[in-house]
């Protein structure tokens, strides 16, 4: 019988499990700023709202192993995922070509931009390599100052507002130039505007990008009747929401897609179409 964990980072039936996970494969090659605003975050009293070292582990490795460079990235608390990948992105990923005389056109400047990001072509124009969005500046500022101290904080482009008004101005720029240039996309916001989310981020990542949106299996509620929860009915609401989210997305031919049980579950969508 599933257990409901709303107040755990892991839906593992054993913290001792994670444990050893931790200390075998995550604590040891864990980058020193990573762990800074790690500690940072779990002082916070929100730290709930915060990813798990072994899902930012999981994320790391992903990004190295489908070379991406250009991410976006929806919810981002402290910053402590999006320090994750950021270090894990290239480091001259942010340097991209400036135009030409014949390349002065804003809307070529844009296409001259994402072709030279995907022939691995660098020059003085500079793409910031992570979009990142929040609701709220404040969060993301009491990590910045571990993003600049980790070297990175060039490779971020923080956006303050509404995820989905954000979403549709990246959608909006340069024409639509930003359509299909994102390699990785990582939704980690309001969990009832997950199903919007996901139609924006579909246009913004190219065919065979890849997608992954955290907490879809909340605490393990997903696997439990309704009326045995026991917990708040925004929880409810949440798990209902994360039903009918599942399971359009495996009905969703524009991916393939899996659920993996890792911290409080994550679903992985790979752009076919």
């Amino acid at each position: 019988m599933a257990t409901y964990r709303p107040d755990s980072n892991t839906l593992l039936a054993d913290d001792s499990i994670l444990e050893y996970v931790l200390e075998t494969t995550v604590y040891p090659r864990e980058h020193e700023r990573v762990r800074e605003l790690s500690l940072i975050t779990q002082q916070h009293p929100k730290s709930f709202m915060g990813s798990s070292p072994d899902q930012m582990q999981f994320f790391s490795v992903l990004l190295k192993m489908i070379g991406a460079r250009n991410t976006i990235e929806v919810g981002v608390f402290t910053g402590y995922s999006l320090l994750s990948t950021a270090l894990a992105l290239p480091a001259d990923g942010k340097v991209c070509p400036a135009p030409s005389p014949r390349h002065r056109h804003r809307s070529m400047h844009a296409w001259y931009c994402t072709w030279a990001l995907r022939s691995n072509r660098t020059c003085a124009c500079y793409c910031l390599q992570v979009v990142a969005i929040d609701v709220n500046r404040e969060f993301y500022d009491l990590g910045r100052p571990v993003i600049e101290k980790a070297g990175v904080a060039h490779k971020v482009d923080f956006r303050e507002g509404d995820g989905l008004a954000v979403l549709d101005g990246v959608l909006a720029e340069d024409g639509g130039a930003k359509a299909g240039t994102f390699d990785f996309a990582y939704a980690d916001a309001d969990k009832l505007q997950y199903a919007g989310y996901h139609e924006r981020l579909l246009r913004l990542v190219h065919v065979g990008g890849t997608i992954a949106y955290d907490n879809t299996l909340w605490g393990g509620s997903v696997a439990m009747p309704r009326d045995t929860l026991g917990s708040s009915e925004y929880d409810r609401v949440v798990r209902d929401y994360m039903l009918d989210f599942n399971a359009a997305v495996a009905a969703d031919d524009r991916v393939e897609a899996c659920v993996l049980p890792i911290a409080d579950g994550v679903t992985l969508c790979r752009r076919v179409k």
